[in-house]
């Protein structure tokens, strides 16, 4: 067994810890975040994707904000994200069309607007290959703790969670071919909005592979913008923490066709912006340094 490995269960022993307590975060705030958080007009679904092992109900507590603020959501009904069995993970995005494209097709057709799709880790590498393949069906795409999959990078993923997708899919992500790699979209292909949400501390999938890197978001135009938020958070508790399930309906109430930068200080006025909250976001940064 490599050294890296038992800290590497340390690592994901605290962070399912930290997660837990992120569960009991939003239960508490529960009231003061329904009151804040934005809302949409019920016209544009929205299909989640669980992480890595993660089971559908690990979604329920966002779908359900998420439908109760006008953004009707629902889980991909394929229960447990095994992720590759048997196959390369490329392999298996093949597959995970083959099952989801329908779905996503149906809820297109039936609200009469393309779908926004939602994924966490794993499930939001699908999310982008699933736009990538379905773009006049998809509005955008957000992801949480999800990385760039790039065997040269593979390393930098928790060691404890690759030996266990080796064992599931008995393949390494290090043995994947060049044009197997599946890293973040380009600059304005495909033409919608991308976002990914990602923890600076987060010691499953690192920031450097979950952050979509600084050029293609210089590069992006309008009609695709490509935007990183990064908020201090658990990697198992991403889904029920209420300051990204207050992000990700932020980025469902913004306007695709007039992207405008996420601010958190939106819902955090007068004495409530010197709260400590998680966000570390440029504007941010850049409103202390102005009224300092």
């Amino acid at each position: 067994m490599s050294k890296s490995t038992p800290t590497d269960l340390i690592r994901l022993n605290l962070d399912v810890l930290w997660g837990g307590g992120e569960r009991l975060a939003g239960l508490l705030g529960r009231p003061l975040r329904d009151h804040v958080l934005p809302s949409g007009d019920g016209t544009m679904p929205v299909l989640t994707l669980p992480g890595f092992l993660a089971p559908e109900l690990s979604l329920n507590r966002m779908n359900r904000t998420l439908t109760a603020h006008g953004f009707p959501a629902q889980s991909w009904g394929l229960g447990v994200n095994l992720g590759p069995r048997g196959m390369s993970i490329f392999e298996h995005v093949e597959e995970v069309e083959e099952e989801l494209g329908s779905e996503i097709r149906q809820l297109a057709e039936e609200y009469e607007h393309p779908v926004a799709v939602v994924g966490q880790s794993l499930g939001g590498v699908y999310a982008r290959e699933l736009a990538e393949r379905l773009p006049d069906c998809v509005d955008r795409v957000i992801t949480f703790g999800s990385p760039a999959i790039e065997p040269d990078r593979a390393h930098e993923l928790n060691k404890l969670l690759r030996l266990v997708g080796r064992r599931v899919a008995r393949v390494r992500l290090i043995d994947l071919e060049p044009h197997q790699a599946m890293p973040h979209w380009e600059a304005n292909h495909p033409p919608m909005p991308l976002v990914s949400i990602y923890s600076p501390v987060d010691r499953v999938v690192p920031m450097d592979l979950a952050a979509i890197p600084q050029a293609i978001i210089d590069q992006s135009s309008r009609q695709a913008p490509r935007e990183n938020i990064p908020i201090v958070a658990s990697h198992t508790g991403m889904a029920v923490n209420p300051f990204i399930i207050l992000a990700v309906l932020d980025r469902l109430s913004q306007d695709a066709d007039n992207w405008v930068e996420f601010d958190p200080h939106d819902y955090f006025h007068g004495p409530m912006r010197l709260w400590p909250t998680p966000f570390r976001h440029p504007l941010m940064h850049r409103q202390a340094r102005e009224a300092g």
